[in-house]
C-alpha cells in the first residue's frame, strides 16, 4: 500500500511542476509591436519631410500611485511631464498651429484608460526658455491607466510592473529624436501600494509600430510601409514585489496550521478510525474556503495556474491521500473480526510510515515548485 502511495506522489509532483512550468504568461494577441530605438546621426535627414527632426527631452515625475486594481489591471497616478527642445522644425508651420504654440499637447498617454476623466494641467499656458537655453513646458496629469503585461505566476511572492506610456502622436517616428530626461528621482512621492514593496523603476525607450496608418496614406512616406505607423515611445516602469511577511500571514499561515493537523492524522491509534476519516474530510471543505479567500484578491479567470494554486493543489491531494488512507486502513480494521494485537500494531506501524511519507512528500513538491514553476514567459 505504501508503494503505491509513493508511485502517486512522486507522479503528481511531476505533474504539478509540468502544469506550472508550461503555462505561459502572454499579452493580449495585439498587432502592434516594440523595437529598440536606434540613434540617429546629427547630421541625419529626414525621410519623411527631407528637413530637421523634433529634437526634444522629455522627463516625468510620479506623484502618487495608488487604487491597484488586479482584477481591471488598472491602477491610479499624478504626475507631472515636461517637454524641452531648442527649436520647432520650419515643416511643423504647415502642419499644426496648435502645436506649434504648445508643443507638449502633442504629447499621448498611450495606456490611460477612461479618457474623459483625464485630468491635463499645462502650466505655463506656453513655452519658457530656461537657463540653458531650451525651452520647456510643464503637463501636470491625473487619471486611471492599465498595465498591458501584468503576471501573477508568482503570486503571492510576484513581481508587478505598472507602466506609463508616452508617445508624440502628432509627429511620426521619423521626424522625431526624442530623448529621456532624468530630473532626480522618478518617483517623487506617493509610491506605496498596500501589500506591496516599491523596488524601484525603469525607463525604456523604443519605437512603438501600429500596424495601420489610420487612412493617412502620406503615412507611407515617413515609415516605410502604406499600412502601419511608428512614434517615439517612452515607457516608465515602476516595479514593486509583493511583501513575504503579508503573503505568507494571510496565505499560508492558515494553510500551515491545517496541514499539520493533517500530517498526524496516520498517528491516531486505530482504535480511533473514526478519527482518520472525518479528520481529513473536514480538512478538504476547510481548503475549499482558505483557496476561495486569496481566489478573491485575483482577476477571475486567469489563462494560468499561480504558484498558490500549485501549493494548494498540493495540499489537496496530500489530504485526500490521507483520507483514503483512513478509509482503508478502517476497513481493514473492521474487517478484522478478533484483531490481535500484532495486526494492530501493524496497522499503527504502517500509521507512522504514512506520517514520514507525507511529510517527504509535502516539503519535496512544495520546494520543487517554487524553485521550477512560474519563472519562464
Amino acid at each position: 500500500m505504501l508503494a503505491a502511495y509513493l508511485a502517486l506522489y512522486v507522479g503528481s509532483i511531476f505533474i504539478l511542476i509540468w502544469i506550472g512550468g508550461n503555462s505561459s504568461h502572454t499579452a493580449s494577441k495585439c498587432t502592434d509591436s516594440y523595437r529598440a530605438k536606434a540613434r540617429t546621426p546629427e547630421n541625419s535627414i529626414d525621410s519623411c519631410h527631407m528637413g530637421e527632426r523634433f529634437k526634444a527631452l522629455i522627463g516625468i515625475s510620479l506623484l502618487n500611485l495608488c487604487d491597484l486594481n488586479l482584477g481591471g489591471k488598472t491602477y491610479y497616478v499624478e504626475g507631472m511631464l515636461w517637454l524641452k527642445y531648442h527649436r520647432l522644425p520650419e515643416w511643423l508651420d504647415h502642419w499644426d498651429k496648435e502645436i506649434i504654440s504648445c508643443p507638449v499637447k502633442a504629447l499621448r498617454f498611450v495606456n490611460n484608460v477612461y479618457k474623459q476623466d483625464l485630468d491635463l494641467e499645462l502650466e505655463p499656458s506656453s513655452p519658457v526658455e530656461d537657463v540653458d537655453g531650451l525651452q520647456i513646458q510643464w503637463l501636470k496629469f491625473s487619471g486611471t491607466f492599465v498595465a498591458d503585461r501584468l503576471d501573477l505566476r508568482r503570486f503571492p511572492f510576484e513581481t508587478i510592473r505598472l507602466p506609463i506610456e508616452v508617445e508624440l502622436e502628432d509627429m511620426y517616428a521619423s521626424e522625431t529624436d526624442l530623448d529621456y530626461m532624468r530630473s532626480g528621482s522618478l518617483m517623487a512621492s506617493g509610491g506605496d501600494l498596500s501589500g506591496y514593496i516599491l523596488k524601484g523603476t525603469h525607463v525604456n525607450q523604443s519605437i512603438h509600430t501600429y500596424r495601420t496608418n489610420w487612412g493617412w496614406v502620406t503615412a507611407e512616406a515617413c515609415n516605410n510601409d502604406k499600412d502601419l505607423a511608428e512614434f517615439d515611445n517612452i515607457r516608465v516602469d515602476v516595479e514593486y514585489s509583493r511583501s513575504p511577511k503579508s503573503s505568507f500571514l494571510n496565505i499560508f499561515l492558515p494553510l500551515a496550521m491545517i496541514m499539520c493537523v493533517v500530517l498526524w492524522v496516520p498517528l491516531i491509534d486505530i482504535h480511533q478510525h473514526e478519527n482518520r476519516v472525518v479528520l481529513p474530510a473536514s480538512v478538504l471543505l476547510v481548503l475549499v474556503f482558505l483557496q476561495d479567500g486569496y481566489k478573491k484578491i485575483l482577476p477571475p479567470g486567469l489563462s494560468y495556474p499561480t504558484l498558490a494554486d500549485l501549493i494548494y493543489a498540493t495540499c489537496f491531494i496530500l489530504a485526500i491521500g490521507v483520507f483514503a488512507w483512513g478509509v482503508l486502513t478502517a476497513n481493514e480494521y473492521l474487517s478484522l473480526a478478533n484483531a490481535t494485537q500484532i495486526a494492530i500494531d501493524a496497522i499503527n506501524a504502517r500509521g507512522r510510515q504514512m506520517f514520514i511519507v507525507n511529510i517527504l512528500y509535502l516539503a519535496i513538491a512544495v520546494t520543487a515548485i517554487l524553485r521550477f514553476t512560474g519563472r519562464k514567459g
